[in-house]
């Protein structure tokens, strides 16, 4: 049974999704202009899934590398063939040339 809890506010509660399944999906993590965001998966189970993570700045991350950010996010969860996608924008639109991309195994 998947559950989804978004908090009274965002500010001191954090999104979660307990006890998830995703398969073959895409997921955005998109940070424009807010700081490290508090948003875990607990207990979930990842297959053939991307997960993509978008920000500007290291301190929209908590000062992480953005594989040790997601990873944070990810509490007790299961990868098989799921793949991470950083994207490092250096504006909230990047043009074609604006963006540098990496792609790792989780």
């Amino acid at each position: 049974k998947c559950e989804f809890f978004s908090g009274e506010e965002f500010e001191r509660h954090p999104m979660l999704f307990k006890n998830c399944t995703f398969s073959q999906c895409y997921i955005m993590i998109t940070l424009y202009n807010v700081g490290a965001v508090d948003i875990k998966f607990l207990d979930c189970k990842f297959t053939d899934c991307k997960i993509e993570l978008m920000y500007s700045t290291s301190a929209q991350l908590g000062d992480r590398a953005p594989l040790d950010f997601v990873r944070s996010c990810l509490v007790k969860c299961r990868t098989e063939s799921t793949k991470l996608i950083v994207i490092q924008a250096h504006e909230a639109r990047p043009a074609s040339g604006d963006a540098t991309s990496t792609v790792y195994n989780l």
